[in-house]
């Protein structure tokens, strides 16, 4: 978002942490240099999809399975929303 000067502004809610990584997400991450290259990469966008899907599942085996499935998809390079890369920015 836009501030003063057109210099880009964060926004966060209180109570709401800039970077929490559920405990089991930071281990499986740990374990897959890769993945956790990947992770380090992501926009904020694909960030907040993944930490968004995981934490709004039912049950324990679908948050296990969805876990797996996330650190499969960023060991693979794959995103939930496509990158921006600098290369897309208008001249």
């Amino acid at each position: 978002r836009a501030g003063e000067g057109g210099r880009a502004v964060s926004v966060r809610l209180p109570g709401q942490p800039l970077d929490a990584r559920p405990d089991d997400l930071a281990a499986a991450l740990a374990a897959n240099p890769a993945a956790q290259a990947a992770f380090d990469r992501l926009s904020a966008q694909n960030r907040y999809a993944i930490l968004f899907r995981l934490h709004h599942l039912k049950t324990a085996q679908a948050r296990q399975r969805n876990l797996a499935k996330y650190v499969t998809m960023l060991e693979r390079g794959q995103t939930v929303y496509p990158q921006r890369t600098a290369t897309d920015d208008p001249p």
